[in-house]
């Protein structure tokens, strides 16, 4: 009982390190004749090639006359030799040994027994151990991938069986049986796994024997008598293959309008059927499509347009003539992810009309959101339709040459997204563009004449309102005459903003007056942010006075002698012209005389007069001395 114990200890360490590999069954069956001598042992090895042994009934005694070893075992290689031994306790030696038994006169004896794959009868007669019978079978224990019955073998779709990988060629050697024998799959000798469609294996064949029959796949046996496992598998035609799953997105954030479009490797054949599948993440997002019998020009499906943003996973159900055919195949199923483009939102800044009544504001928007390739639409509120106009930018457009008002803005992707509210409605932004109140003008200005001719003493003054003022109360301003020539000679006040130019004689004056925003406005623009106006000063008649002897005295001694002074130019006195003053030389100095007639002077003796006049504008013009004196050719003796 000890040995059958210890046999089935190494039996069981045997199975536990060659599951997952090559090994070889091996089965010994040990007859003995007759009781052994109280002080003989058996031992029986195996010995491999490099010459690692391996017992198999370890050396004890009392084994019975008779005695039947039924021994299974398992060993990663065939062994070359089955060793048999026989000790003696206590003895010198065996003598005589029969041929093929060494160690002759030793306390050992063994024989050594060459073994093949397969069954080893071995029959031995000796003195010494009589055993009347060895049969020794070795064989591959191999497995087949997958095992037993309930597989499927498809038209299209690959299928592979495997068998325990390392043993040597010739154990691989595949067939296949649909009824008629086993046959021989061409071209897998020495290969422990293959792989092969229905067609690869029997060509057109296979497409006769959907649900008649079954097909049978082994390895040939290496030893006839011991057979390998078999593999059965049902016959269907294949489905067709999902080549590429192209997505087609929903349109907008928050739509349920995505798509697919399924690529199949082929068309549907006559009476061939499928049913789509498509499980979302969310139960409610599935579904499904039944009884497609027609698949588009290029053998696809596109799918309609009612997916939500979701992972789905593809699967098909086919038939073909009311039989079920193949979808088990990676090539039937699939997944896919829908998005959703992010919502569209827009923003903008603006700037406001520089100059009053002009076209220079601008709206900047920027977008982001959706599928990009944004186009703004923009209307003044009186208007009755938007304006459109495409990004420039990706994510930013400048809408330029706005005049004032309010204008409503609103914007679109590539798809015809728009901005939503949280109602769920479109979105439309509200802008008001500001200009200046008013123009820049002058509201009063005024200019002084010079007070004589040739003088430099006249002044313009004007006072500017409207626009935009530099710091809230002043404004850029130009004085120049005829010629360009810029002047310098003014002054400045605020609060009403006035500017005067002095200093100044007859002539055009340009007063040039720009506000704030004039710089920064654009050409054609600028109107409403500068004014030019031009105030013209004149000047007096150039003030002239001529003296002529108007009465000579009669006789000497005589005073009624008169002068009279003609005058013109300047600025006349109302009613009177002129001032005159006349003057009489008396020695070195100058004395005054009356006269009520203003231009004549009269009652005058023989002297030497002169005249001043002054006219309106307190100018006045003297004239040279003028000698008065008795009519030519009288003499000076002469009295009347």
């Amino acid at each position: 009982m000890m040995g059958k114990i210890i046999f089935l200890f190494l039996l069981m360490g045997f199975l536990v390190e060659g599951a997952y590999a090559q090994r070889y069954k091996a089965t010994l069956e040990t007859y003995i004749s007759y009781n052994l001598d109280p002080l003989d042992r058996l031992d029986i090895y195996l010995e491999f090639a490099s010459g690692e042994r391996m017992t198999i009934i370890p050396s004890q005694y009392s084994y019975s006359n008779k005695e039947l070893f039924n021994v299974s075992y398992f060993v990663n290689e065939v062994p070359r030799w089955l060793v048999i031994g026989r000790s003696c306790d206590g003895c010198v030696g065996y003598p005589d040994p029969p041929n093929g038994w060494s160690g002759v006169n030793t306390a050992r004896v063994e024989r050594r027994i060459p073994i093949s794959y397969c069954e080893n009868s071995l029959v031995t007669q000796t003195n010494l151990h009589r055993f009347t019978k060895l049969n020794l079978k070795i064989y591959p224990e191999v497995s087949i991938y997958p095992s037993g019955a309930g597989h499927t073998i498809a038209s299209e779709d690959k299928f592979e069986l495997s068998a325990t990988a390392g043993f040597p060629a010739a154990v691989y050697q595949w067939q296949y049986n649909i009824g008629n024998g086993w046959v021989a799959i061409p071209n897998t000798y020495g290969r422990n796994s293959i792989v092969f469609t229905g067609h690869d294996l029997i060509g057109a064949q296979f497409d006769g024997l959907y649900g008649k029959r079954s097909i049978h796949f082994r390895l040939k046996p290496l030893c006839e008598q011991y057979a390998t496992p078999i593999t059965t598998a049902s016959l269907k035609p294949s489905a067709p293959h999902i080549v590429s799953i192209t997505l087609i997105s929903n349109t907008c954030f928050g739509e349920i309008d995505g798509s697919v479009r399924i690529q199949f490797d082929r068309a549907l054949n006559s009476g061939e059927t499928l049913n789509l599948s498509l499980r979302g993440t969310i139960e409610a997002n599935d579904r499904s499509r039944d009884n497609i019998s027609l698949l588009d020009e290029a053998n696809a499906f596109v799918w309609p347009k009612d997916l939500a943003p979701d992972t789905y996973s593809l699967s098909i159900i086919g038939t073909l003539n009311g039989m079920t055919t193949y979808t088990d195949g990676s090539h039937h199923v699939g997944s896919v992810t829908l998005k959703s483009p992010p919502p569209v939102t827009f923003g903008f800044t603006h700037k406001n009309v520089n100059c009053f009544a002009g076209n220079d504001a601008n709206i900047m928007v920027t977008a982001s959101g959706g599928v990009g390739n944004y186009t703004v639409g923009y209307k003044k509120k009186e208007d009755a339709d938007f304006m459109y106009q495409v990004f420039h930018d990706p994510t930013k457009h400048l809408i330029k040459g706005l005049t004032s008002g309010i204008y409503y803005v609103c914007l679109y992707d590539g798809n015809g997204c728009a901005m939503k509210s949280k109602k769920g409605e479109e979105e439309i932004k509200v802008i008001e563009i500001k200009q200046p109140l008013a123009a820049v003008s002058i509201k009063d200005n005024q200019a002084v004449d010079p007070r004589a001719f040739g003088y430099t003493d006249g002044w313009a003054t004007a006072t500017v309102v409207g626009g935009t003022p530099i710091d809230g109360n002043r404004y850029h301003v130009t004085w120049t005459d005829s010629s360009g020539t810029v002047l310098t000679s003014m002054s400045i006040t605020t609060n009403p903003f006035t500017t005067q130019l002095y200093s100044i004689g007859k002539g055009d004056y340009i007063l040039t007056v720009t506000d704030a925003n004039y710089a920064s406005a654009l050409d054609g623009a600028q109107t409403g942010c500068i004014i030019q106006e031009t105030i013209h000063l004149d000047e007096p008649p150039k003030l002239e006075v001529a003296v002529h002897e108007d009465h000579f005295i009669n006789c000497k001694g005589m005073s009624n002698g008169q002068l009279k002074a003609i005058a013109k130019g300047g600025i006349q006195i109302p009613r009177k012209c002129y001032i005159y003053e006349w003057f009489r030389q008396e020695g070195s100095e100058w004395i005054m005389i009356k006269s009520r007639d203003g231009d004549l002077a009269k009652g005058l003796h023989d002297a030497v007069y002169k005249i001043k006049i002054t006219d309106a504008n307190g100018i006045s013009k003297r004239v040279r001395a003028f000698s008065l004196s008795r009519t030519r050719g009288s003499k000076s003796s002469v009295t009347c």
